[in-house]
């Protein structure tokens, strides 16, 4: 079985937590935390810093 690309989960999270944004189920100045994003949407850290990473470049989140 070949290895999955973190791309690919990358582009999927960033979807899902853009929607959780727009929705409001992520509230303003709610803490993003790597390790808490990929607990809950079961994926490794890679793709969290990857689409924690688009979501800044769409001014959607604040990277401190």
């Amino acid at each position: 079985m070949p290895l999955s690309s973190p791309r690919p989960r990358a582009e999927k999270l960033a979807a899902d937590l853009t929607q959780a944004i727009v929705t409001g189920a992520l509230r303003p100045g709610e803490r993003l935390d790597e390790h808490s994003v990929a607990l809950r949407y079961g994926v490794s850290r890679t793709p969290v810093r990857e689409a924690l990473k688009r979501l800044a470049g769409l001014h959607l989140i604040e990277l401190r």
